[in-house]
């Protein structure tokens, strides 16, 4: 768990500024959204690979003027987080989980005692929850495009550009530069050195992050939350099978499936993003509502499990 030493600041348009001390005593930026009243449910967004909370800032809005409080943060390194200096800047993906989604945990719980606290992951954000200390005392998760980033589990389009950045771009960009320059290719963003690193030996390995070994396994097998995992049909990036994949490493969770269609809720494209734009919004957002509230998700390519029985 992290240090408790936190620093907020007022940012009324945006969210309560707060800054999170992790326990290795480095800061980062986090945003806390809440209506007025107490909330009957706390939110913790964990973002994408190379994506800023601010992305999430109309989601948690939203969320926070239906009476859910939104926790959103930037991992070390990412956004608000980052150092003036990129070059040379230590941190890895494991200090993303560890230690920074620690700090976001502990200070989510610390807000409100007694009040329920749910985990949305973004891709990465929910790839990594089983490696976060005190996850246990998560109430449950809602995914969004998290599936394994093994290579060959992605979209078809996606395989060869992946196969490209991992053996020739980051490479290279990051012997040049001492991190990856994403912003300067529009390829993912600015990633520490140390977490593009450890992204590439996951994406690498047909178990993603299980290919860390036994004992990392055995962590994500130890989940026991139930898991709204939803994927749309057109994103470019996940495929089913990467969804099947990654959750197969939670082998104890419980996990309901959905694979939904963009037309299903009036929408031409949803993709790996669009489920967090705002003019998407009142189509989709409830659906984190339904889950909250009621556990509930539509039935469209629906496949439950029971406690990890697959």
């Amino acid at each position: 768990m992290s240090a408790a030493s936190d620093l907020d600041t007022a940012s009324p348009a945006l969210g309560e500024a707060v800054r999170l001390r992790t326990a290795d005593g480095v800061e980062i930026a986090a945003l806390w959204h809440q209506g007025s009243g107490a909330p009957r449910a706390v939110v913790v967004v964990a973002a994408a690979m190379g994506v800023r909370q601010d992305f999430y800032a109309a989601f948690a809005r939203w969320l926070a003027a239906r009476g859910v409080a939104v926790l959103t943060f930037d991992y070390r390194g990412i956004g608000d987080s980052a150092p003036r200096r990129m070059r040379g800047y230590r941190a890895d993906l494991f200090d993303w989980a560890r230690r920074d989604a620690a700090a976001a945990l502990e200070y989510a719980l610390r807000r409100h005692p007694g009040v329920p606290v749910h985990w949305f992951g973004h891709s990465l954000g929910g790839q990594i929850f089983g490696l976060i200390p005190g996850h246990e005392q998560v109430a449950a998760m809602f995914t969004v495009g998290t599936g394994s980033g093994y290579w060959r589990w992605h979209a078809p389009r996606l395989r060869i550009p992946a196969l490209l950045l991992w053996y020739l771009l980051a490479p290279v960009a990051i012997a040049l530069a001492g991190y990856f320059p994403g912003q300067r290719f529009g390829v993912i963003g600015n990633i520490p050195a140390g977490a593009m690193w450890g992204w590439r030996r996951w994406c690498l390995h047909p178990l993603y992050l299980g290919g860390e070994g036994e004992p990392l396994r055995a962590e994500l097998a130890a989940v026991t939350q139930p898991v709204a995992a939803l994927l749309f049909g057109d994103d470019e990036m996940m495929t089913e099978e990467s969804l099947h994949r990654l959750f197969a490493l939670y082998s104890c969770a419980r996990v309901s499936f959905r694979v939904l269609a963009p037309s299903s809720f009036g929408l031409a494209a949803i993709g790996h993003f669009g489920f967090f734009r705002r003019r998407n919004g009142e189509a989709l957002w409830p659906l984190v509502i339904d889950w909250i509230d009621r556990g509930e998700l539509p039935d469209e390519t629906q496949q439950e499990t029971e406690d990890g029985d697959r």
